[in-house]
């Protein structure tokens, strides 16, 4: 049987029959047992649900926008362009108002006001790359635990007013 990674829990048959399942997270050991394998692997599943889901909320509170930002840009930047890199930093610091908060407190009004502010600053195509920097960034919070749902998955764009007709001065 192929060794299990760190992290993945441990399943083990006890002398008395029944199935171990451990799994550490976090300073933490959960426990629970099975009376088959196949249960016990289904316990697995839940225990690495309950273990991440509590680290993730405990987490989400911990890290702050900025710190997750400048952690994804230094790990996008070895797979990117240098141009592309310096965006990134761009996107950064037009990200700087929201920095402090931590991961849990963003929340699609707070992100939709945010994007409205910053309308009237950029143009609406940088407004949108921004967006999907900022989608990509969080929905790697999500893949790691730390948020439940990425709020800039919903947040809309404000939309702008439709420019004046143009007037034809040969009429």
């Amino acid at each position: 049987m192929k060794r299990r990674k760190n992290g993945e829990g441990l399943i083990r048959q006890r002398k008395d029959g029944r199935w171990e399942v451990r799994v550490r997270a976090r300073g933490r050991t959960y426990y629970a047992y099975a009376d088959s394998w196949e249960r016990a692997l289904e316990r697995r599943a839940e225990l690495l649900l309950r273990a991440g889901r509590e680290a993730g909320e405990e987490m989400a509170y911990r890290v702050r926008l900025g710190e997750w930002i400048a952690g994804y840009i230094a790990e996008r930047s070895q797979h990117v362009r240098p141009n592309t890199a310096a965006r990134y930093r761009a996107y950064a610091k037009l990200l700087d108002v929201l920095a402090h908060l931590p991961l849990a407190a963003l929340s699609v009004a707070r992100l939709e006001a945010f994007y409205a502010e910053l309308s009237g600053r950029i143009g609406q195509s940088h407004l949108a790359h921004l967006r999907s920097f900022l989608k990509a960034a969080l929905r790697k919070a999500v893949r790691y635990g730390y948020l439940q749902h990425s709020p800039a998955e919903v947040a809309e764009l404000p939309k702008r007013p439709p420019p004046p007709p143009a007037v034809n001065p040969t009429h």
